[in-house]
């Protein structure tokens, strides 16, 4: 019982350190973020990126405010995404 209440305290210990990689990229609380392990990070943010880049075409043709609010939401999945690759560099 012991070991079992050491590892969920590990696996919370390290889901919040995860959740705050980049977190100075973000807007929103901490526990809403997501945390990646990196390799994990590398993949999501890919898909993120194309998915907000698709979105930004879409997005111009509602009005300048959605385009706005799209492509800063690009360049953050982008920055991310960056930083995901260098992490995976390092630990590499």
């Amino acid at each position: 019982m012991n070991d079992e209440w050491e590892e969920e305290i590990e696996y919370s210990r390290r889901n919040a350190e995860l959740r705050m990689v980049d977190a100075d990229l973000w807007i929103q609380d901490p526990e809403l973020l997501c945390g990646f392990e990196p390799v994990e990070a590398v993949e999501q943010w890919t898909k993120a990126y194309v998915a907000l880049e698709s979105f930004a075409d879409l997005a111009a043709h509602i009005n300048e405010a959605t385009l706005q609010a799209v492509l800063d939401a690009r360049e953050r999945a982008r920055r991310a995404l960056v930083g995901a690759q260098e992490r995976v560099r390092e630990n590499s």
